[in-house]
């Protein structure tokens, strides 16, 4: 199932040690004309690699957009889920499926206090870092694996699959995903002391055990994943699971998936864009009036953001910093003077749309997803 992704990622080692892009300097050209072929339509948005985007490369604004404008829409059936990954996959989803009752079913049977393996091990508990399910809640954690493992396949099947050239084009370089490269185990403390140390200088003001403990949970995590999958033999799988929880979002229920396009737009916590589904497809709608060549964004940290628009006082939350510090490398610093005069931005901004705009120009009804609505519920397991 795996054997041809270690050539993949050879391929991609003279590029970056953080990413399986293609060297090609038309590769923006390249990604908009697959963008093209599976569907994605970006009427007023383009993809770009330059020194203007917060982060090196980014979507931008190829005309002026007004507010409520669809800037990319987004078929439903070129989403990486679950479903749609099964259809190509059918072998993987098997195992996947397998695995997933196999895990259930022992969460039930933990569940039962008068089952005598149960009570045994009340009695006897296993070694700390024996006891996978501890680190692991089937309910929220198992989609990372299955979606780690589809994406593996895409790899394996990049030149001929449709989402190979999408896939081979995810990027991250921050200390958590170089963590992740180097295939580390959570004992390994030299390894996790440097990282720590990085994480720390991106974020001063965190506390150093609270960034131990996320650390700590996330490579904990990730070991109990592969111990319950038994997958320890794939060397990259690690990288990829870098890559793919930093770029999954909620989509439903149970139900997690990585968006393509979508996934290239960049932080911020003052977003122009919401995400919007309307049966068949997501759309990226505008939340203001952006100019041509303007960067559009979206919002990774929920609560950050709604905790800025609602202007509450306590506008700095540390785990939320290091969970979005640990999920995405972007730091959140508590620098409340800049996070102030954000908000009075924001606010001047919105007196000044009311008094430009009439009432059904300034209220547009747009069904949101959380975007991703899992991180919230995230960081209180830290």
């Amino acid at each position: 199932m795996l054997g041809g992704i270690v050539s993949v990622l050879l391929a991609g080692a003279s590029v970056s040690t953080s990413t399986f892009s293609s060297p090609s300097t038309n590769k923006d050209a390249i990604f908009t004309e697959w963008c093209h072929r599976v569907g994605i339509e970006t009427p007023k948005a383009e993809l770009r690699t330059t020194k203007e985007s917060v982060a090196g490369r980014g979507v931008f604004a190829s005309q002026d957009v007004l507010k409520g404008d669809v800037v990319l829409r987004i078929p439903e059936a070129a989403v990486l889920h679950n479903q749609n990954a099964a259809l190509y996959f059918p072998e993987t989803a098997g195992f996947l499926a397998s695995k997933k009752q196999k895990i259930l079913k022992e969460r039930r049977r933990r569940q039962r206090w008068w089952d005598p393996r149960t009570l045994w091990r009340r009695l006897r508990p296993l070694p700390f870092e024996k006891d996978n399910l501890e680190f692991v809640d089937p309910s929220e954690d198992l989609w990372q694996m299955e979606l780690t493992l589809f994406a593996l396949d895409v790899l394996e099947n990049a030149s001929v699959h449709p989402w190979g050239l999408w896939v081979s084009e995810w990027y991250r370089d921050d200390p958590m995903q170089r963590l992740h490269q180097t295939n580390v185990q959570w004992k390994n403390s030299v390894e996790i002391d440097g990282c720590i140390a990085e994480l720390q200088e991106m974020l001063p003001d965190a506390n150093p055990l609270t960034l131990r403990a996320a650390v700590d949970l996330r490579l904990r995590r990730l070991n109990a994943l592969k111990n319950l999958y038994d997958v320890h033999h794939v060397p990259p799988l690690d990288t990829i699971y870098g890559l793919v929880i930093s770029r999954a979002i909620e989509l439903g229920k149970g139900i997690a998936g990585v968006i393509p396009m979508f996934d290239m737009i960049n932080h911020s916590l003052e977003p122009n864009l919401a995400l919007s589904f309307d049966g068949s497809a997501f759309e990226l709608i505008a939340q203001r009036n952006i100019a041509e060549n303007e960067e559009m964004f979206i919002c990774y940290t929920r609560d950050i953001s709604e905790t800025i628009n609602t202007k509450k006082k306590s506008l700095w939350d540390e785990v939320s910093a290091v969970w979005t510090l640990v999920q995405w490398g972007i730091p959140t610093l508590p620098e409340m003077g800049d996070v102030k005069k954000m908000t009075i931005k924001s606010s001047a901004r919105e007196n000044q749309n009311q008094e430009t705009e009439d009432d059904d120009e300034a209220t547009i009804k747009i069904k949101t997803f959380p975007i991703p609505s899992w991180t919230s519920r995230r960081k209180t397991r830290l």
